[in-house]
């Protein structure tokens, strides 16, 4: 009779790294090396074998039927998860009547494999088990077969290759816990090149002094995540004198057709010895509108705890910026308590202000420093402490110069991006000016949210004391440089995979930004077998399945295509609604725009008679007021204009729907002198008279275009 069963009811297990992985053709071999435990029905087994970072990995598992069916005929379901850009390598059955004998899946036409499990499902009178993938999934694999009395169902093997991970200096291929009801202990038989010692669950492995190669077996249990790692041999980490020391870094490589060379690396920054604290404190506040009340307290929470986790002898002070620059103190004092209330006074709603002028901050705290540098000792930290919307015409380039050099101080610098716990990430051009500046410097820049301060100044001060981040990280060999990584902060990394051009390079080698310095870690690869290294460096992206029909057994392998993420319009605007945008322009800028015109000097009859028209465009970005700039104007009074773009930094304003992005008010002003003859009225009195003519003009065209069609009524 037909039958229907969850993947729960099943057994089924999910085998799945973290790391990248990549297909090879249905003929790669295991690791004549790794011998395999005994097998049998009870358990799962996994066989790995590691040369640098790379790893090949071969799974065999029983599969089971839905309970409950028929006793002559049975289908399991299975989902392989593997992580982005993994692709399987081969995937063979194998019957329990056929002993020793492993039946290949083969890539096969679409529409004639699916054809093809659908008849073997009929012959045997088999509903297909229905189950969603779930998200990461990469193949869904179906097996039908005949059963035989006695006989239990058949046998997968499947393999990939993976690219570990760094996890320090150590690298590591991990295996979340499988979604089983009833899953299965899993026997674990690993064998790693060039390790100083493996790790497997529950067990640590040293290696002999003379040993080239570590083997070790182990056991997983059932249900539960585990990993395998292992620390690679000092000649085998590359190395570079003081500077390479900074870089932990493994290659693989293999030789491809054409002379091509294709090359994996894993690579980290070291977890250097930790320095002292630093001698003081100069900290750069952002005290502009975009800030908002959330976000002004959580920086006042970030420089009292900061401050409060430094010997309390150390000195400080306060530079707070929007459009111009406040000092705290007149000079440097230590965290007592009554100078940090003196910092608290200072960060209050009252004290926000429109605009943001962040070269200006940079270039009054150089010229403290090479003032009074001596009031904050030789090892100094300048502290950020921003919500990141500034302005994008300042580069890094024009912050470092704002800052200049600051002779006789050891000089580091922490960019502490700090927003409330639901607001959006600060934008990129202000990210990479500031990064930039940082990595000329030394130091760190750090994303803290409200509701994580204590544990991110946490890791940023750790950071800190262990020689702040490396920057701008690039793969070089011969002329060629490729980006590797914009920021490493210590004991993070990441993974490189490349196809090389030929003739081969001569040498590979790291090279980072650390200070303002640039580091170099030399590569030395080690070689792996083509098939092994070619699927990282030639992504398939193909959706052909792969399949096998035997008299006996159907199996099915298909490719499930990554879920799609969901679009966005990203035009770049923000939104805010016309209405209260043009009341906050008419109560509160328009009676300023009116003194401007009035107070004018009527010294001549053409001052009298002054008339013209002005454009003005005033910028506005999280609720702040951050730019104001004449677009066009008639007028010929550059007192008058001046005094429009001083009086839009007054105002208060909303914020945008997505606050990062701008919105301009275009705000059209008619300037003509009032007839004597006129008779006042109370319409005078009125914000709006006939002299001004207010139109938001790029709002309104921003919503007309995204208002929705006219439905057709017929």
């Amino acid at each position: 009779m037909p039958q229907t069963c969850s993947r729960r009811a099943l057994g089924i297990g999910r085998v799945a790294g973290t790391l990248a992985a990549a297909a090879l053709s249905t003929g790669a071999t295991a690791p004549a090396a790794v011998a395999a435990q005994p097998w049998h029905d009870a358990e799962s087994a996994v066989a790995i074998s590691i040369r640098g970072p790379l790893a090949l990995v071969e799974v065999t598992r029983p599969l089971s039927a839905a309970p409950g069916g028929r006793a002559d005929a049975g289908e399991a379901l299975l989902d392989l998860a593997l992580p982005a850009h993994a692709v399987l390598l081969s995937a063979d059955v194998r019957e329990r009547t056929d002993a020793g004998r492993w039946r290949s899946l083969t890539t096969f036409d679409a529409a004639g494999a699916r054809a093809g499990y659908a008849d073997a499902l009929q012959a045997r009178g088999l509903t297909p088990v229905s189950d969603a993938t779930e998200e990461g999934t990469s193949h869904r694999l179906r097996v039908v077969w005949t059963a035989e009395p006695g006989q239990g169902g058949p046998v997968l093997r499947y393999r990939f290759s993976a690219l570990l991970e760094s996890a320090g200096e150590r690298l590591r291929l991990r295996f979340p816990s499988p979604p089983d009801r009833f899953p299965l202990p899993t026997a674990i038989n690993l064998r790693a090149a060039g390790a100083a010692d493996i790790a497997l669950p529950g067990q640590r492995i040293a290696a002999g002094a003379h040993a080239s190669t570590v083997h070790a077996s182990g056991r997983a249990p059932a249900g539960a995540a585990w990993e395998v790692s292992y620390l690679p041999r000092p000649a085998d980490a590359a190395k570079d004198g003081r500077d390479g020391a900074l870089i932990a870094a493994t290659a693989a490589t293999a030789r491809l057709p054409g002379g091509e060379r294709a090359l994996a690396v894993v690579a980290a920054a070291r977890l250097t010895d930790k320095s002292e604290p630093p001698s003081g404190v100069l900290f750069l506040i952002d005290r502009s509108r975009s800030v908002g009340l959330p976000g002004l307290s959580a920086q006042r929470d970030v420089a009292r705890q900061l401050m409060e986790s430094l010997p309390p002898d150390t000195p400080f002070d306060a530079l707070f910026f929007d459009r111009a620059v406040k000092r705290l103190f007149a000079t440097a004092r230590p965290a007592t308590g009554e100078a940090l209330a003196a910092l608290d006074g200072e960060m209050v709603p009252d004290r926000l202000a429109n605009g943001t002028d962040v070269a200006l901050a940079f270039r009054t705290a150089g010229q403290l420093l090479r003032r009074e540098g001596g009031a904050f000792g030789s090892r100094p930290l300048l502290v950020m402490i921003t919500d990141g919307a500034l302005p994008d015409a300042d580069s890094g380039d024009d912050l470092q110069k704002a800052l200049g050099a600051v002779p006789g101080l050891e000089l580091s610098v922490a960019v502490l991006l700090v927003r409330a716990s639901d607001d959006e990430t600060a934008p990129a051009p202000a990210r990479a000016a500031l990064r930039r500046l940082v990595a000329g410097r030394g130091g760190i820049q750090r994303d803290i949210s409200a509701g994580q301060i204590p544990d991110g100044l946490r890791s940023a001060s750790d950071a800190l004391a262990r020689g702040g981040d490396l920057f701008r990280v690039e793969l070089v060999g011969g002329e060629r440089r490729r980006a590797f990584s914009p920021q490493w902060a210590p004991g993070e990394g990441a993974t490189f995979v490349e196809r090389w051009p030929a003739p081969p390079s001569p040498g590979f080698a790291l090279r980072a930004l650390h200070h303002g310095t640039e580091v170099t870690t030399a590569l030395r690869p080690v070689t792996v077998p083509a098939d092994w290294l070619r699927p990282l460096a030639e992504p398939t992206t193909s959706a052909t399945p792969w399949y096998l029909s035997t008299a006996r057994l159907t199996a099915l392998a298909e490719p499930v295509p990554p879920a799609a993420s969901s679009a966005t319009a990203e035009d770049g605007r923000g939104t805010v609604d016309r209405t209260v945008v043009q009341n906050t322009l008419a109560l509160a800028f328009m009676p300023r725009a009116r003194a401007c015109y009035q107070t004018r000097t009527a010294a001549t009859p053409a001052a009298r008679d002054l008339t013209g028209r002005v454009r003005l465009a005033i910028d506005l970005i999280r609720g702040e007021v951050a730019a104001a700039h004449i677009e066009s104007s008639t007028l010929g009074s550059p007192i008058i204009e001046s005094c429009l773009r001083e009086s839009a930094f007054a105002l208060e304003v909303p914020r945008a729907s997505r606050s990062d992005a701008p919105v301009t008010a275009i705000v059209n002003l008619v300037f003509r002198p009032r007839p004597a003859e006129k008779i006042h009225t109370a319409e005078d009195t009125f914000p709006i008279g006939d002299e001004i003519d207010l139109a938001l003009e790029e709002l309104r065209r921003f919503e007309q275009a995204r208002a929705p069609a006219p439905t057709n009524s017929r």
